[in-house]
């Protein structure tokens, strides 16, 4: 009956602990919290060639080409880009896969870059914050 009591009493402090542990759900949201640091720079996406997602592209659309180390065919995927100077962000969706842009990296289209950093297309690159959304 000892036994039986201190194997009752051990369960139920094992399944306490076990509730605290974070579950699955939690951790695929701080999986998207995640965010990453790099240089965006822009492009003329009408060019007469599809994006690599398969689309024809806009000069004017907020859409972007993500670095191939992150775009791992994440066509038609949203993220939410942030200017950390301005703090002004922008939504845009990945159309295009940038292979020369290094990890962290993005490409806009002319319209979107434009909208994102003050000194537009003649300030050529904006260091950015961006993630998944």
């Amino acid at each position: 009956m000892m036994f039986t009591r201190s194997a009752a009493a051990a369960l139920a402090l094992l399944a306490g602990v076990a509730s605290a542990l974070p579950t699955p759900a939690n951790e695929t949201s701080q999986v998207k919290k995640r965010d990453s640091w790099g240089t965006a720079t822009y492009y003329n996406t009408e060019t007469g060639n599809q994006g690599a997602c398969g689309s024809w592209l806009n000069n004017n659309a907020w859409t972007v080409a993500v670095n191939s180390a992150q775009f791992q065919g994440n066509c038609w995927r949203g993220i939410t880009i942030r200017n950390p100077d301005t703090n002004q962000q922008q939504w845009a969706q990945v159309v295009d896969e940038c292979p020369t842009c290094a990890w962290g990296a993005i490409d806009l289209t002319p319209g979107l870059f434009q909208a994102l950093v003050p000194g537009g297309l003649g300030q050529g690159t904006q260091n950015v914050q961006w993630w998944w959304s």
